[in-house]
């Protein structure tokens, strides 16, 4: 929560965000066995969407919102679609798909730097990382943010940016619960 707040202060043209609870559920990567082209091609879209505008982005209602607003076994994700007045913009996330290693660490910076994302945060989720940047992107700076991302192969979650295309915006878990027992933290500041 504290990365998310810092995101916020360092915006101040930020005039809402938007969350999601959802269930997690293993990936199709996580799965035994071999997946069918169902478990491949299948998408929960976003709903139940709550927006909090910036008078209310803070610490006390940021806690409050998992606790009476999640159910059992949910988590709390945050939507990369933002207002800025009555203009929609993109804080750029993506989720990395690499064990989570010094090394890997350094590698995910060199590339974010590498395609101009200088500001942000990235956190450890526990099985990889996770980035947030705090540049507002236009939706097509987004996605070719998005298909940088997907060059770099073998470090991002492919699975990943193709649902982000589907919905058309990013989204990441900022909460635990259910099989997802880790806070994301945060381990490296652009």
């Amino acid at each position: 929560m504290e990365a998310l707040l810092a995101i916020v202060e360092s915006c101040p043209e930020i005039s809402s965000l938007s969350f999601h609870f959802y269930t997690p559920h293993l990936n199709v990567k996580e799965k035994p066995g071999v997946c069918t082209s169902s478990d491949l091609v299948h998408h929960n879209p976003i709903s139940n969407i709550i927006t909090l505008y910036r008078p209310s982005i803070t610490w006390r209602t940021l806690t409050y919102l998992p606790e009476h607003y999640s159910r059992l076994g949910e988590v709390m994700s945050i939507l990369s679609k933002i207002k800025t007045g009555n203009k929609i913009f993109h804080l750029p996330m993506m989720d990395f798909d690499c064990s989570p290693s010094q090394e890997n660490l350094d590698k995910v910076t060199a590339f974010l730097r590498q395609v101009g994302q200088t500001k942000g945060v990235i956190l450890s989720s526990g099985r990889s990382f996770h980035f947030y940047g705090t540049a507002l992107s236009s939706n097509e700076d987004y996605l070719k943010f998005l298909g940088e991302c997907l060059l770099f192969s073998g470090f991002t979650d492919e699975r990943y940016i193709g649902h982000r295309l589907i919905d058309g915006c990013g989204i990441l878990r900022i909460s635990a619960g259910g099989i997802r027992q880790k806070t994301p933290t945060v381990v490296a500041i652009l």
